[in-house]
């Protein structure tokens, strides 16, 4: 026997607040890794300058 046209309806709309959340987690995810990443670029940068401006050798 096939399921009621609403129960589908209700299985595909909790799919969809699955994927949604998961997507909402994934997004979070990607912005701190992305402000994790300026904040270590601007660290090597603030190194770099301070390196410099002691004199010291960034090369052998």
């Amino acid at each position: 026997m096939e399921e009621p046209v609403w129960e589908t309806n209700k299985i595909h709309a909790a799919r969809v607040r699955q994927i949604a959340e998961r997507g909402r987690a994934l997004v979070e995810d990607l912005r701190y890794t992305l402000a994790l990443s300026q904040r270590l670029v601007r660290a090597s940068r603030a190194l770099l300058k301070r390196s410099k401006d002691q004199g010291i050798a960034t090369e052998p």
